[in-house]
């Protein structure tokens, strides 16, 4: 269904006719945050510590970006409890929101350039099933939205980020396979952090578009954040004071442009299409 039809369902009405934001709001804050969460944290680490994720939940033996990631993962975990909408979405949300926050408390295993202490091996475990498992329920969510929006264009976008969703999973788990079989000793590691980062940014697209977001906008967003994140990961974060510098200036350009880009989108701003029109 549209977002009118969708607000219209739920009763958002509030006093003197003007709409009630309250579950686009939170479809759109979600979405801001996955879109921004794979740019802060690889820039922060590669300006901070001088060197580039081997994955997004490394961030957990890396200073300052730890604190980015088991923040998101935290607000991840709140927004989808408080997230409740149709008995579908309900289920999947309260899902979501236990392995979220099962991300979030148990640390992944360090690896090679990480932190040099170790962990019990069943944390580790307990996060990477909790990982795995958060991007499946994700993929359900767009899967249940194709299906029963009647907007043909957003349906076609919610699709396609269940099967991007999906097929970056697959290729993610194929590297740490092949890491295990072939013992590569983390020359696969850039590529299984650019599998997590297109399965978060395929997240948050398919949550900011559900939360009000223009095609086209959504669309922006991926390019600020996309070009930034290829350059860090494969060009800049060699360790140099050069390329930390580097990277903590593209970074920080790049946050400042995905808001200018967000900003006009958000729930209730001035005509936005899904707000209500405001006086100058």
């Amino acid at each position: 269904m549209t977002q009118e039809t969708d607000r219209a369902a739920a009763g958002d009405t509030g006093e003197a006719g003007f709409p009630v934001h309250s579950h686009i709001a939170l479809r759109a804050t979600i979405g801001v945050i996955a879109v921004a969460l794979p740019l802060l944290v690889i820039s922060v680490t590669a300006a901070v510590d001088g060197e580039v994720l081997s994955s997004i939940s490394a961030s957990f033996h890396h200073r300052y970006s730890i604190s980015l990631f088991v923040g998101s993962m935290c607000a991840f975990a709140a927004f989808l409890w408080a997230y409740q909408y149709t008995p579908t979405e309900n289920r999947l949300g309260n899902v979501g929101a236990v392995l979220a926050a099962g991300v979030a408390i148990f640390p992944t295993r360090p690896g090679a350039q990480d932190a040099p202490f170790t962990l019990p091996w069943f944390l580790g475990t307990v996060h990477f099933v909790c990982a795995a498992t958060f991007f499946l329920i994700l993929f359900r969510f767009c899967r249940y939205w194709s299906r029963n929006d009647q907007d043909a264009s957003q349906a076609r976008t919610y699709r396609i980020c269940s099967w991007v969703i999906l097929a970056a999973l697959l290729v993610a788990g194929a590297t740490q396979v092949a890491e295990a079989i072939w013992l590569t000793s983390g020359r696969l590691d850039p590529y299984f952090l650019l599998a997590e980062v297109v399965m978060i940014e395929a997240f948050g697209v398919s949550w900011l578009v559900r939360g009000g977001a223009r095609l086209t906008c959504a669309a922006r967003a991926l390019v600020v954040v996309g070009v930034p994140i290829l350059l860090i990961v494969f060009v800049l974060g060699g360790g140099s004071v050069a390329d930390r510098a580097a990277a903590g200036a593209v970074g920080f350009l790049a946050a400042v442009a995905l808001l200018a880009v967000l900003w006009p989108e958000r729930p209730g701003a001035a005509r936005n299409r899904f707000g209500t029109a405001q006086a100058e």
